[in-house]
């Protein structure tokens, strides 16, 4: 009789050891946090970073439900275009990990510029400012896209000698004179 109560006792003491080392596992399976992020999560963490980073007016992006750009996330681009070029370009430069979280279209579907070139664009802008053309705008921060000021023409020659005048910049937008 004490072997049977010892072999009883022996089987619950090992029982209780293997129910403790699965009560861990469980626990540590309902406490891993989760590393996905729901649709709407990743919008207004898109928003809050642009508004952090300069366009404080700008609305959280959201879902485009037809068109084109549908099932895919939006900006406000007229809230964008209310801001300086280098502004709305520096922003969404900051906030590209988000905006990519958030599955948000930058650029139209015709153009395949990088955040590196808008980069580029805007210090080739720069550059044909203080080269003789003091009003020429800064790039388009979705297209890249440049319309001279009024009076001008991408081939005036004011331009052109501001182009010129910065080689450097105008190579690494991807640029030759008469292509701004």
């Amino acid at each position: 009789m004490l072997a049977a109560t010892a072999l009883a006792l022996s089987a619950l003491m090992l029982s209780a050891c293997s129910s403790g080392k699965a009560a861990p596992r469980v626990a540590q399976l309902s406490t891993t946090p989760e590393t996905t992020t729901s649709p709407n999560s990743a919008l207004h963490a898109a928003g809050q970073c642009l508004r952090a980073h300069g366009v404080p007016n700008v609305p959280d992006p959201v879902v485009a439900t037809d068109g084109p750009a549908k099932g895919e996330g939006i900006l406000d681009k007229q809230a964008l275009k209310s801001y300086p070029d280098s502004v709305s370009i520096q922003a969404i430069t900051a906030c590209s990990a988000a905006i990519a979280a958030a599955n948000i279209a930058t650029g139209s579907s015709s153009t395949n510029i990088t955040q590196q070139q808008l980069q580029a664009r805007l210090t080739l802008a720069r550059c044909i400012r203080a080269h003789g053309v003091p009003n020429f705008p800064d790039p388009n921060p979705t297209t890249g896209d440049v319309t001279p000021p009024p009076g001008l023409t991408k081939t005036s020659p004011r331009i052109l000698a501001a182009i010129q005048a910065c080689p450097s910049q105008a190579q690494a937008a991807g640029l030759s004179p008469g292509e701004s």
